[in-house]
């Protein structure tokens, strides 16, 4: 519909059979309907450096600056560490009405992300993208010592060794497994996912349980999600046989009464 004045020529027949044309001028008039338009307070929100395991807010407002009411049916966030609260679509927003609601950022691993905000509505522009951002801050795992030897053990025997695994980095880590490389050496004493927050450690017992004699090299590594996603424990030890030894190898009971007894110790 556009408003105007236009011309026309109508075809006026007479009873002769005749036609004569008669020019008409034609105004047309009406009124355009109001819309309204959705506009954010932010329309890039970005969330800045979070700890894993943390989060991170801001407010965010979107207002409907045109003429006539507009109903929001939905506000949805893409990419898993961004979500919203405090705003449950469908409503409806009057001229210079507005509603606020928060976008939150918990980033599960270290590093850069990325999402977005998407409004649909029957506004004027029905659909409205907000990029998020935001960065992650993982924690950095430890494991002390970084090496450790076991020495000579005998076959089918067991020796215990201690170590510490521990979190020095701003933001928690989840442990997620450890794996040996060689069976004769293991973990023990632990239950996976494990979490250390900031600071925090953990007793880590490794085992040796050498199955044949000689030289047993080996490393256990732990897999997070810090900063640096895997931390390993160079292992070595010796698998020997057993030998028995007396402590005494000659024994001499001295003289004895006939009738007694005499005892040594072996």
């Amino acid at each position: 519909f556009s408003p105007g004045t236009y011309n026309a020529v109508v075809e006026e027949w007479d009873y002769c059979g005749g036609a004569t044309f008669i020019p008409l001028k034609l105004t047309v008039s009406g009124t355009t309907l109001s819309t309204g338009k959705i506009a954010a307070s932010l329309p890039t929100v970005n969330l800045g450096t979070v700890a894993v395991g943390s989060s991170a807010t801001l407010a965010e407002t979107l207002a409907n600056i045109g003429q006539a009411p507009v109903m929001l049916s939905s506000a949805n966030t893409n990419g898993s560490a961004f979500g919203r609260t405090g705003i449950s679509p469908p409503l409806t927003l009057a001229p210079a009405e507005s509603v606020t609601f928060k976008v939150f950022f918990k980033p599960t691993a270290s590093g850069a992300a990325s999402g977005s905000l998407t409004v649909i509505s029957n506004a004027s522009n029905p659909t409205v993208s907000i990029p998020l951002s935001g960065t992650g801050r993982a924690g950095t795992l430890t494991l002390n010592p970084s090496s450790i030897a076991f020495g000579n053990v005998v076959l089918g025997q067991t020796k215990t060794l201690l170590g510490t695994l521990s979190n020095s980095g701003p933001g928690s880590v989840a442990v997620s497994k450890a794996v040996s490389n060689n069976a004769a050496y293991s973990v023990t004493g632990l239950a996976f996912p494990l979490s250390l927050s900031s600071g925090k450690g953990v007793t880590v017992t490794i085992k040796l349980t050498p199955k044949a004699a000689g030289y047993i090299n080996g490393a256990i590594a732990f897999s997070s999600n810090a900063s640096n996603p895997t931390v390993s424990v160079s292992l070595s030890g010796w698998g020997v046989v057993g030998k028995i030894a007396a402590s005494l190898p000659t024994v001499n009971l001295g003289t004895v009464g006939v009738g007694s007894t005499a005892t040594l110790a072996e």
